[in-house]
């Protein structure tokens, strides 16, 4: 590992499922998963976020890691998605962590992620926590934590649970946990922090070719491309240039499908950390049919 993108993560979902704007009918094929984890480690990305319900990629990610590459590895429980846990449910997930380990062929988790952040809100959600509690306790992860969409479901859990770790949205348009003051809570309560859709799925960088269901985002992304051509750079170096000035974010998550475009975001992500006297909170949108992925009707 030579590079300086440290605080960079690669997301992983592309290696098992289609994924994201504009992207093939297909997951990466498994000899370009080779190439990306290569210059991935070699770049200075020391952590992968995949799911155990990311179809093959924990399965993808234990055949093509490079020998040399000792990746950090974030994973995440299944979703269970009923209004109360069952004790079927807590077997599940524990079961669950042993196939990712077997899958990823490590010996331990760097941290997993209750998914679907309603299971813990569910009815025996408490039962659910002390279930991945345990599976730290057998020394096969180092952290629990959540992944969440909006700042609101994030307070509630603060309130409820120890939690190491959090995944959370933001990008340019999405600024609320931000504005909430939610990172700032989570840095309070030395909370690791990693963040995704920094690109909003490729949006923030499709310019003229955005769906029609993201029409009303135009206007935005128009000064993202216009700003960033005044400064003589690209649109990924401006719309990372916002999570990279958060102090309180410790990893940025981003996923590709080429190696060639993992190199040119982490060159994009080297200027952003150094951009300045870029007024961020111009950008920011609260139409959540535009910033909540979950709600696009393309």
């Amino acid at each position: 590992m030579t590079g300086t993108s440290s605080r960079l993560a690669l997301g992983t979902v592309q290696f098992g499922l289609p994924y994201g704007l504009g992207n093939p009918e297909a997951a990466v094929p498994r000899k370009e998963v080779e190439k990306i984890l290569a210059l991935a480690w070699e770049r200075g990305i020391d952590t992968l976020d995949t799911a155990a319900d990311y179809g093959d990629a924990e399965h993808v990610i234990g055949l093509a890691r490079p020998a040399n590459a000792s990746f950090k590895i974030v994973s995440k429980a299944p979703r269970i998605g009923k209004d109360e846990i069952a004790q079927s449910d807590l077997d599940a997930v524990s079961a669950s962590a042993g196939r990712s380990l077997e899958r990823l062929k490590v010996s331990a988790l760097d941290s997993i992620l209750v998914h679907y952040a309603p299971d813990l809100l569910a009815r025996g959600g408490d039962k659910l926590f002390a279930a991945l509690r345990a599976v730290r306790e057998r020394g096969l992860t180092k952290r629990i934590g959540v992944s969440v969409y909006d700042p609101e479901t994030l307070a509630t859990l603060l309130a409820r649970f120890p939690i190491d770790i959090v995944q959370l949205p933001v990008n340019l348009l999405d600024q609320r946990f931000e504005r909430s003051g939610m990172l700032a809570e989570l840095m309070r309560r030395n909370v690791e922090v990693h963040v995704r859709s920094v690109f909003l799925q490729g949006a923030l960088l499709m310019g003229d070719n955005l769906p029609r269901h993201l029409a009303a985002a135009g206007p935005k992304i128009g000064m993202l491309r216009d700003e960033a051509k005044r400064r003589g750079v690209g649109p990924a170096t401006l719309a990372l240039a916002y999570p990279a000035n958060l102090t309180a974010v410790s990893r940025i998550v981003i996923g590709v499908q080429r190696a060639d475009e993992l190199a040119a975001n982490t060159g994009a992500f080297a200027a952003a950390a150094a951009l300045a006297g870029f007024d961020a909170a111009a950008y920011s949108v609260d139409d959540p049919a535009i910033i909540d992925p979950r709600r696009w009707n393309g």
